[in-house]
Formats: structure tokens, sequence, C-alpha cells
């Protein structure tokens, strides 16, 4: 992109395509262009932060060795810390903190050097994809949107790579934004529920950016005394189930919550199951139609809101909610084993294990978080305003 233009309509914008310069018309521009973001630079955000001392080696490579394929595995070595995450078609991202100042993009044989001063010299790199090596930075977009333009990813906030969060980050980011803007440009949702995407996605990209700059000073301590309690003291906290668990929570960004945005209302607090702004979690089911197992997330992929009305016996979706399409809101009753009525059965039981077993509606977002849960015997006195809010005039009728 050359330069945006906005007016209240929508936006302009100069595209350069190979030789050529064309100017697009939109409603909506998302500025998903990275961190030397022209989008970002365009609407004059500030994009403050900090850059680490230190170099990092990245490959996408191959390994002969005694890796398991199934783990994450990283070593805090004197000279640096090095670390295999594990991708698809057997390959491996290789991170190495602290490497020479290569201008280049490394070769193998660089690469298998740096493996070999950390003493893995009994692995061996082969047939390398890509590898790069850069300084690395932490930074922010004070904003990430203005008017009728948005950021996403990279162009919105970098961080270190330690942890692995950073394509994660910028696909949560186009889900958030996918489903709002889906709703107000096809089913003529209030604009204003636009809005809640920098207040849902900033909170949770500031929250990795600090956790990830907190990993990172942790991996590249260069004391002697420092480095001994950290390794010792990572040892021990690792061995700790609930430690280990909440690990794994964080990394997989399965922890990220929107239980503080404004688009989230909690009406059954203290009860069982995932509070209002929570990651809806998954579950086996049967169909009380022709007994076909399915899970709960084989629902999610319409990316439609589903009410999920749960419990011993729910009733049907009471007369005074609202009505809107079925690409718009689906509604499923599921009932537990051996009660009829239900659209499906949790026959598992992991359903009233994972939500409650008190009845209960949820409402699930198109990207699988809890926007509003209540009792499910208050769903006509509690859901109505909240579909009002979110929908505004979805459809409804």
């Amino acid at each position: 992109m050359i330069s945006l233009v906005q007016r209240d309509s929508g936006v302009s914008a100069r595209l350069r395509t190979g030789g050529r310069v064309e100017e697009v018309e939109a409603g909506w521009l998302l500025g998903c262009d990275g961190a030397h973001s022209t989008v970002r630079e365009q609407l004059g955000i500030s994009f403050s932060g900090a850059t680490y001392p230190e170099l990092f080696v990245l490959a996408d490579i191959k390994v002969a060795g005694d890796l398991d394929h199934a783990e994450a595995q990283v070593w805090l070595q004197r000279e640096g810390a090095l670390a295999f995450f594990p991708l698809p078609e057997d390959r491996w991202r290789l991170i190495i903190i602290n490497s020479p100042d290569w201008h280049d993009e490394p070769g193998l044989a660089q690469c298998q050097a740096l493996v070999n001063e950390r003493g893995l010299d009994r692995l061996r790199l082969r047939d390398p994809r890509w590898t790069a090596v850069f300084r690395i930075h932490r930074r922010e977009a004070a904003r990430f949107r203005k008017e009728r333009v948005f950021l996403l990813g990279d162009a919105a906030h970098i961080h270190s790579p330690v942890g692995g969060q950073g394509m994660n980050m910028g696909i949560q980011d186009a889900f958030n934004l996918a489903w709002k803007l889906s709703l107000v440009l096809r089913n003529g949702g209030d604009p204003q529920l636009l809005d809640s995407y920098e207040a849902e996605r900033k909170p949770v990209d500031e929250a990795v950016i600090r956790q990830t700059d907190r990993a990172t000073r942790l991996v590249s301590l260069h004391g002697t005394t420092a480095r001994f309690i950290r390794d010792h003291m990572m040892s021990l906290l690792t061995q700790i189930p609930a430690v280990a668990e909440k690990l794994g929570e964080t990394l997989s960004g399965l922890a990220v919550n929107y239980r503080r945005s404004p688009i989230v209302e909690e009406q059954r607090a203290g009860m069982a199951g995932p509070a209002a702004g929570d990651r809806a979690p998954d579950a086996p089911l049967v169909a009380a139609k022709d007994g076909a197992s399915l899970r709960l997330y084989n629902l999610f992929v319409e990316h439609r809101h589903m009410l999920l009305l749960l419990g011993d016996s729910p009733d049907a979706v009471p007369p005074t909610l609202p009505r809107f399409p079925e690409t718009v809101l689906a509604v499923y009753r599921i009932a537990p084993p051996g009660t009829a009525g239900g659209d499906f059965i949790d026959r598992e039981g992991v359903v009233a294990k994972r939500y409650g077993s008190s009845p209960a509606a949820y409402l699930i977002r198109p990207d699988g978080y809890v926007g509003f849960r209540c009792d499910g015997r208050t769903v006509s006195t509690n859901l109505s305003g909240y579909l009002a809010k979110i929908f505004s005039s979805a459809g409804s009728g």
C-alpha cells in the first residue's frame, strides 16, 4: 500500500501491485502489513517499545537425533538459550538466542555450529526451509483502530519469539474482529460493536508482551549465580502439575479471556463452568435424532452465535426472545443422560463436568468465547437486552 484516505463512508487506498498502481474504495480497511506497517504510519499511530540487545537465529529445519516431536524442548546454556519447537511435516522451529552478528541468512553449517557450541552436537540439522538472524523488539501500537481502519497482528504489536505466541496472536486478532465486522456488514449490526475489538485485544496483547519480555530476560541471563538460581527454580517449578498446566494454557493461548470486555455479560457469577468472557470448552455429544456421535466444537464451525440451553430439562427458547436468522444465531438444547427433549444428549457427562450440571444458558460467540451466561430458568429475563445490544438490527423480528 502507498497511501490511504478516510472518508465518512469509507476508505480510499492506493496500492502498488508489481509495476501497476491502482486505487481501491472500501468500506473498511484492515492493516495486516507487519511490523513496518504502512497503514499504521499513514494513520500516524505511534509504535513505542524497546529493542533487545541479543541477536536471535530462527530456522525452519529438520533434525536427526533424539528429539521427541510431541514436545517442545529448551536448553538453557551459558552461551545462550536454544529451543526446538515441533512443526508439521516432521520439521522444527529452531530458536537460538545470542548468536553472532551475521548480516545474511545463516547457512546450514552456521546453524549446526551454534547447536554444537551449545553442547548438542548429537543433533544433526538438515533441509532448512528458511533461516533468519535478527534483533527482536517489543512494541505496541498506541491504538488498534482509527475510524474505519484497524491494525492486526504485527502491525499492532510485536514481541519476543520466546513462547511462540506471534502467529497465534495475529490469528486471534483476526478472528476477534472478523465476526464483528461480518455482523455489521452482512446483517446490519451496530457499527459500535467494532469498538470492542481494541477493548478486548489490546489488554491481551499487552499481557503477552509483558510475559514474553519476562521470559526473554529469564532465558537470557548471563550471571553465573543468576543462571544457577533460574535453572534450579525452573526445574522445581515445572515438576509441579498445577504450574505445568498453567504454563501450557498460557503458551497455547487457552488462558486468554475477555472477562472485562464491554460486550460480555455475566449473570451466573460463582457457578460452575466457564465465565462470560472465557473460552468455551469442547465436549462429546450424541444427536438425539439419530444417535450420531459428534463434538460440541462441530457445532461451532458455522461461526455464528450459539445459544446452548443446558440442564436437567431445558425449556424451549422463550417466546419473548427476539428471533434471528439461523446464519446469525442457532439454538441447541443439550440434555443429560437418561432424559429426552434435547437436540443433543450429554451421554458421557462431559458437558455437565465442564459447564456445570445445573440448568444454564450459554451464548457462545463465533470466535468460541462465552459472550453471555445466566441461569437456565431466567433466560427470557436476562438475555433479551444482551441480544439487542450485540445484534442491534441484525435481522431480528
